[in-house]
């Protein structure tokens, strides 16, 4: 049983095309996450957060109807060599690419952390 839920999740947990969330899904061509896909929500916001689970609290208070795009950590102020790499040249194409559809607006929700400010200071230049 485990076994077979191990090669579910394995076949059916796809990263958003558009978000880079993760997100279940049986259909293989299906690209991008139930929140990408809501047309219900508003164009004209875009909230950037460190990881699924800022994302996933923020959905939770069922307050924000808007669009998301999860970085993937944030860019270390102290290292020398950058460990994970952020997704700022995603975050470029997904800014240009949503300026066409109605976006006004960026939102950085970043932690209040030395990281996070550097991240906040990299991603605004």
């Amino acid at each position: 049983m485990l076994t077979r839920d191990i090669k579910d999740a394995r076949s059916n947990v796809k990263q958003c095309t558009e978000s880079f969330c993760y997100f279940y899904s049986t259909d293989p061509k299906q690209a991008l996450s139930p929140i990408a896909r809501d047309t219900n929500r508003d164009r004209s916001l875009l909230l950037i957060v460190e990881k699924d689970a800022d994302m996933e609290n923020v959905e939770r208070t069922g307050t924000y109807k808007r669009y998301y795009f999860i970085l993937g950590g944030t860019k270390a102020l102290l290292e020398s060599k950058q460990r994970g790499s952020i997704r700022d040249r995603e975050l470029v194409t997904a800014v240009e690419r949503k300026l066409k559809e109605g976006l006004t607006e960026v939102i950085l929700a970043l932690s209040a952390t030395p990281d996070g400010e550097h991240t906040a200071n990299h991603l605004k230049e």
